[in-house]
């Protein structure tokens, strides 16, 4: 076992790899004061594999600075404890909450979702496994589109127009009333395109309206695939 897999940082160290984290990934020692971590327990992340310490001119120039950031390892634990306890003795969570929140939002804007859009995605249950799904399983063939057009992405946009594209032998209303069933099922989630000036000819086509009439544009399926 490496000593990257056997070292459980204690909570302060916690909260120091997720401000890196939350900082794009490093930072100058200098500006790294909440939390402050002193030279023994920083030294235990580095040993550990979890951080590394450089060397580095700022704007590559001038007198060469120390910089933490995290490796691999450190980008894969914060991956795998996402709910872990951190300490509540230092003030930085809330400053930590605040840089994750505004790489939150960029990300939303990018995606073109809100969070309550992601706080639904993030609810649902997907059951589906590819491993034991028939192919001639509707259900399974939704999905296996919906990732052929998201690049293999959950919680991304995907239009009803790419969607029904893919699965042209399947009668309209057939697919509108599985994408219903699947919906209420929690599998995915049925979005309107909220611009108008984003909804082209094809996606009025495509267009699926829910029972009361109205519109659905896009779909959204969250979770990874098994």
């Amino acid at each position: 076992m490496s000593s990257t897999e056997s070292y459980d940082p204690a909570p302060l160290e916690r909260l120091f790899l997720w401000r890196l984290a939350a900082g794009g990934g490093g930072d100058w020692l200098k500006e790294l004061t909440k939390p402050k971590l002193g030279t023994g327990p920083r030294n235990r992340l580095i040993k550990s594999g979890l951080i590394e310490l450089e060397q580095r001119k700022p704007s590559g120039q001038g007198r060469a600075l120390k910089y933490l950031c995290l490796t691999d390892a450190g980008w894969a634990w914060c991956a795998e404890h996402m709910g872990t306890e951190v300490s509540n003795r230092s003030t930085a969570g809330g400053e930590i909450l605040r840089m994750t929140l505004a790489r939150l939002k960029r990300f939303l804007d990018h995606e073109g979702m809100t969070f309550g859009q992601l706080v639904a995605i993030s609810d649902q249950k997907i059951e589906s496994d590819a491993s034991t799904t028939s192919p001639t399983d509707e259900a399974a063939r939704v999905e296996a589109a919906y990732f052929q057009h998201s690049g293999g992405r959950p919680n991304v946009r995907v239009r009803l127009a790419d969607l029904r594209s893919s699965m042209p032998d399947v009668a309209r209303g057939d697919l509108d009333e599985l994408l219903l069933s699947l919906e209420r099922d929690g599998r995915l989630v049925l979005f309107p395109i909220d611009d108008p000036h984003d909804i082209g000819p094809a996606d009025r086509d495509a267009v699926l309206r829910v029972p009361g009439g109205a519109e659905r544009h896009v779909v959204y399926i969250g979770g990874a695939r098994s």
